[in-house]
């Protein structure tokens, strides 16, 4: 990748192969979702979250979220140094939730999910994906 500048080769070679050039492209416009959800499940390991994420690959396209992606414990950890590191009584309660739950930071991994669609739509997704988050021993998170 070139971030500086564009480069030569760049604007002939790319996803056509060798010189291939664009000669069309039809352009899809759809309206908005109605509805936008942000969440998060936590696992208590990596072997965990990646099982989970194949059954949520088997749900018809209809039913899975619209990004479903899974971060290790390292991609975690610079997550929640980035969203900002919170002190006193609610940190202590998380991580004895955490615990008590299995979690060890140190080990877990987090699928991040982003739901789109109409309200009706939104829900049913959410639920599909309930028993499996319970089925992996995985925790919600929140948005």
């Amino acid at each position: 990748r070139t971030s500086a500048n564009t480069a030569l080769p760049g604007l002939v070679l790319g996803s056509e192969g060798c010189l291939g050039v664009v000669t069309s492209a039809i352009v899809r416009v759809k309206p908005l979702p109605e509805v936008v959800e942000y969440q998060s499940v936590l696992f208590t390991d990596w072997e965990t979250g990646s099982a989970w994420m194949r059954e949520v690959a088997r749900l018809p396209a209809a039913l899975r979220p619209t990004s479903c992606r899974l971060m290790d414990c390292k991609q975690l950890e610079l997550s929640r140094s980035i969203r900002g590191s919170y002190s006193g009584l609610k940190r202590v309660m998380e991580m004895a939730l955490l615990r008590a739950k299995g979690v060890r930071l140190e080990e877990a991994a987090a699928a991040t999910l982003v739901f789109e669609g109409s309200r009706a739509e939104v829900d049913l997704q959410r639920r599909m994906l309930g028993p499996l988050v319970r089925r992996a021993g995985g925790t919600w998170g929140g948005g």
